[in-house]
């Protein structure tokens, strides 16, 4: 046998921190201590488990999350809790009941990973779980609560970029399911900077847009920065190639966030409540001929986005984005 190039050692060991930091989010991406024996053999059993190909396919290829069928739950829960869920629209779209604190694991559910990575599956699956369906209890608002973080976790686990809904806390005893916390939109929020990287995750940042729009106006291809993954920096380095009709837009985190999702790579909007309230996210959609992201009076740019919420819609630009209580917003992307 050949062996592995030792670029190709350090990517396996880089997908195979990001698949045991998304097991173990309580760790907030601290490294593996010696002493932690147990966990030392599970980090080795996965390594072995990710660097075996399905047969046929080239060693250290990336592994599909799912060929067919439902993905993965999960939610601490037995499946047969689970609800499936039924037509109740007039072109066959479904709801689901409100049991948002389950997984949806429906076998039509489409799965998809960064090998199959497309603006039209990114809009399916965006359209799958019908979130703006006044029928579909799953994300509608009650009196209480808004289910944005339930929507953001479902897409993006349809996508094999896990948001997860549900992490393990060994502290928290005080209910069932015990050793399980609950993550909302705030501590989704929390989650997506402390261990997100970790998880393939990367912040639009302000390195990421100068490198963009560095590489656009020399016109030549550059080196990344450090930290995006591969899957992304190569997005990066499209969108630096393409034709934009204002280049100065390439600066603004927004702008850059609609070209990533029109490349069909999952892009999130966070937004943290500063106060003890609810925070807000959202997935940002693919633009189409018809349905643009749009300019708002601020000179922001206001991509088109699908949510659970205040207001659950399917397509529409992130007005909410332009107020000034969100200036603290932050977008992210997935190879």
């Amino acid at each position: 046998m050949v062996a592995a190039p030792p670029q190709a050692h350090r990517d396996l060991n880089l997908r195979t921190d990001r698949a045991f930091a998304a097991r173990h989010p309580e760790r907030i991406g601290r490294p593996i201590r010696l002493d932690e024996t147990a966990l030392v053999r599970e980090w080795k059993a996965l390594r072995a488990t990710l660097a075996q190909p399905p047969a046929g396919l080239p060693l250290f290829m990336p592994q599909r999350t799912a060929a067919s069928g439902a993905c993965m739950p999960e939610d601490p829960f037995p499946a047969a809790l689970r609800t499936p869920g039924r037509p109740c629209a007039g072109d066959g779209r479904k709801c689901w009941p409100n049991e948002g604190w389950r997984d949806i694991a429906d076998p039509d559910m489409p799965c998809s990973d960064e090998t199959r990575r497309s603006p039209a599956t990114y809009a399916a699956i965006l359209d799958y779980f019908n979130v703006a369906h006044p029928a579909n209890a799953r994300y509608a608002r009650t009196p209480r609560d808004t289910f944005c973080n339930i929507y953001v976790h479902d897409v993006t686990r349809s996508m094999g970029a896990s948001i997860p809904h549900w992490v393990r806390d060994p502290a928290q005893t005080s209910h069932k399911p015990l050793g399980r916390r609950e993550l909302g939109a705030n501590a989704t929020c929390d989650w997506l900077n402390a261990v997100g990287r970790q998880s393939g995750w990367m912040l639009i940042d302000r390195a990421l847009l100068d490198y963009i729009e560095s590489a656009h106006s020399r016109r030549q291809s550059l080196a990344p920065p450090p930290g995006p993954t591969p899957g992304v920096a190569s997005a990066a380095a499209r969108i630096a190639a393409m034709p934009h009709a204002d280049p100065r837009l390439l600066r603004q985190d927004t702008y850059v966030a609609q070209r990533f999702a029109n490349l069909g790579l999952p892009v999130v909007i966070s937004w943290k409540n500063p106060f003890p309230r609810p925070g807000h996210v959202a997935m940002v959609r693919p633009e189409t001929a018809t349905a643009r992201g749009v300019m708002h009076s601020t000179g922001m740019f206001l991509p088109r986005t699908a949510q659970a919420g205040a207001e659950n819609y399917q397509d529409q630009p992130a007005y909410w984005i332009a107020a000034k209580q969100y200036r603290m917003r932050q977008l992210w992307v997935h190879a």
